[in-house]
């Protein structure tokens, strides 16, 4: 069983690689409209990331034991979690970020809220919580057959995935068979205990074979469709192989950063890193840095990653003292009550 440390050290070092990945789009494609290598380089590996999120959200709700919860206590309790901060994020992208503001109340408005679409990144929040209405389900499947149902959604989630490369199904962003078997790795591995330590080598191997395939896609399938999207897409079966050796022998190594960063903010950290990253990203365009060199890309990288720490950092202390106020209050109530 791995411990809370290692997955507290997964989220953490899944967080670094998201923002990565949203910083190092803004150069990947250069001027003369060719791919930059370097960019290409971070924004491949860091690919990781959100398929580490799925097998850590799924791996946790078996181990706090959700299952057991009744349905509407266990939904109820996701949707306190994420739900509502998810909202509150959704309507300030909507209003910062839309053309048209002032629509928030009309029909597309409030339905571009609720889908995740008011701004890039929310649409993962939106997948999540379609895996956790389903997650009783899977989770007991898992039970029946553990190795059969991680066998068959791999399978699933391969076919999904080649299926929207090649154009023959559309390729579309909440198709869950596109993410699905990472959200069931996670319910297999705290369901079986089984952290593939025996099998440490071959994960390696694959590690490193899946990303030399997976740059070497990228270039030859950007070279012919000049899609950018598609090319350098998570929703790949390359990507499958190597975010799952990526995890597993992340799991089973000795890093830790957990002295760095305390995991109970990533998820605001994940909210509003872009927001930092519109108003940089703007600022050097009005300053006209060329950010297409290594020293100006990293500084604009540890610019979004301290103002979206500091900035979740003071969220997080507002929510707690809010909520404390909220508990007072509700306590002097009932004691006026009695």
């Amino acid at each position: 069983m791995y411990t809370r440390t290692k997955w507290d050290n997964l989220r953490f070092i899944s967080l670094l690689a998201v923002v990565v990945i949203h910083v190092s789009a803004l150069v990947i494609i250069n001027s003369d409209n060719e791919l930059n290598l370097w960019p290409l380089f971070l924004n491949q590996f860091s690919r990781f990331s959100v398929p580490a999120f799925l097998v850590a959200s799924g791996y946790g709700l078996i181990v706090s034991k959700k299952d057991k919860q009744s349905y509407l206590e266990y939904i109820k309790g996701r949707f306190n979690k994420i739900g509502i901060i998810f909202l509150i994020a959704s309507i300030f992208y909507y209003l910062v970020f839309s053309k048209q503001p002032f629509s928030i109340l009309s029909i597309d408005g409030i339905a571009t809220i609720l889908t995740g679409n008011a701004y890039y990144h929310l649409y993962y929040i939106v997948l999540l919580f379609i895996f956790y209405l389903i997650f009783p389900l899977l989770s007991r499947m898992v039970r029946r057959t553990p190795k059969m149902m991680l066998f068959i959604f791999f399978t699933l989630q391969l076919v999904s995935q080649f299926l929207g490369i090649i154009g023959i199904i559309t390729f579309y962003k909440y198709n869950i068979f596109n993410s699905i078997f990472y959200f069931v790795l996670g319910i297999y591995l705290a369901i079986t205990q089984q952290s593939f330590k025996r099998n440490i080598r071959l994960f390696y191997v694959l590690l490193v074979v899946s990303f030399i395939l997976l740059i070497s896609f990228n270039y030859i399938y950007y070279s012919l469709t000049h899609n950018i999207s598609l090319a350098t897409t998570t929703m790949n079966p390359v990507v499958t192989i190597f975010a799952t050796s990526f995890i597993i022998t992340f799991l089973n190594s000795n890093f830790d950063f957990t002295n760095y960063l305390k995991a109970d903010i990533s998820y605001y950290i994940y909210l509003v890193h872009p927001l930092f990253i519109s108003v940089f990203s703007k600022l050097i365009g009005l300053l006209d840095i060329n950010i297409d060199n290594v020293f100006s890309f990293f500084i604009l990288l540890v610019f979004v990653l301290l103002s979206s720490f500091l900035f979740s950092w003071v969220i997080k202390q507002l929510m707690s003292i809010s909520t404390s106020l909220l508990r007072r209050a509700r306590s002097l109530v009932k004691v006026k009550k009695e």
